[in-house]
């Protein structure tokens, strides 16, 4: 590597989940919850680190994305500090399993040299990769939400550019993985049928057993209506203080109708209309064959008839 030395090992030999998102399937609901959990996880066995992860305002953040933000870039010289706290966090606790969690790994043409940087990390550790795959129709609408959400989708861009290829194909991005970890256990999980009942689907996947109670996983992202979302999506069309005044003005707007009987002004139509949605479906009905029938022994978690899409 470039930038900085090489990338240490560390002494762990017990088993490594890693979490690896994708975007818009409760991943950061499931990271809230493990890091609320963190002592009655550490109690079993189970760590979830601290180290890797960010501070703010003193507060330690749910996620894994400094650590993994600074193996991706070769000059950031984080990465050997993070690493050696992570050892020294890992012979303080002495876990039989340790859990990393970052949507950052989940990202289109990510590097595979990252997934080796892990994998050189935990050298003798059983590996293991979540990743949580969600019915495409439903991906493209939420993925086009939350960009609208946080500004980076205006009037005119509209739902198109979220129902890429390499957003929505999940055979093309298990063979990445695949490619990316060679011999290491991949587990997918269906989203729409875990969403429910997150933390134990979650710790299905991972195969891990503990007393007591799951850590309980909340709902992380609230949604709004899809006319507020529109309403926000032509407030991000302006430029500077504008787009600030009248973000603000949609949110107060949002804020006093939604309690109210006229929340129903609000209830627009979604981006994709139910034929649309299908069509987005049936694309990609192929490709969730295949991940059904290699991962799922068969079960249709994915493939829906054009009668299931509302």
């Amino acid at each position: 590597m470039t930038g900085r030395d090489p990338i240490p090992s560390l002494e762990f030999r017990g088993r490594l989940i890693v979490h690896v998102g994708i975007h818009k399937t409760g991943t950061t609901s499931i990271q809230g919850a493990l890091d609320a959990g963190y002592q009655q996880l550490r109690d079993n066995g189970i760590l979830y680190p601290k180290a890797g992860r960010a501070q703010k305002d003193g507060i330690v953040e749910a996620l894994h994305h400094p650590l993994i933000k600074s193996l991706i870039d070769e000059e950031d010289r984080t990465a050997l500090s993070r690493i050696e706290a992570l050892q020294s966090e890992i012979h303080d606790a002495s876990p039989s399993t340790v859990i990393l969690s970052s949507e950052v790994l989940s990202r289109e043409n990510l590097s595979s040299q990252v997934f080796r940087d892990i994998q050189t990390i935990f050298p003798d550790a059983s590996r293991t990769w979540v990743i949580y795959l969600r019915r495409q129709d439903q991906l493209a609408m939420s993925r086009y939400a939350e960009g609208i959400k946080v500004g980076l989708v205006a009037w005119p861009d509209g739902v198109r550019h979220t129902l890429q290829p390499s957003y929505l194909d999940h055979r093309l991005r298990l063979e990445r993985l695949q490619y990316a970890v060679g011999h290491d256990m991949i587990v997918p999980v269906s989203f729409d049928a875990a969403k429910t009942r997150l933390m134990a689907s979650f710790f299905e996947a991972a195969g891990l057993e503990m007393t007591g109670t799951l850590p309980s996983a909340r709902h992380a992202n609230a949604s709004l209506p899809w006319g507020t979302l529109q309403l926000l999506r032509l407030a991000n069309a302006l430029p500077g203080s504008g787009k600030r005044f009248a973000r603000r003005a949609v949110y107060a707007l949002n804020r006093r109708i939604s309690p109210t009987r006229a929340r129903r002004m609000l209830d627009w139509s979604k981006p994709l209309s139910p034929r649309q949605a299908a069509d987005v479906c049936k694309r990609y009905e192929s490709s969730n064959l295949w991940v059904e029938d290699t991962f799922w022994n068969e079960c249709r978690f994915l493939t829906v008839s054009e009668q299931d899409v509302s």
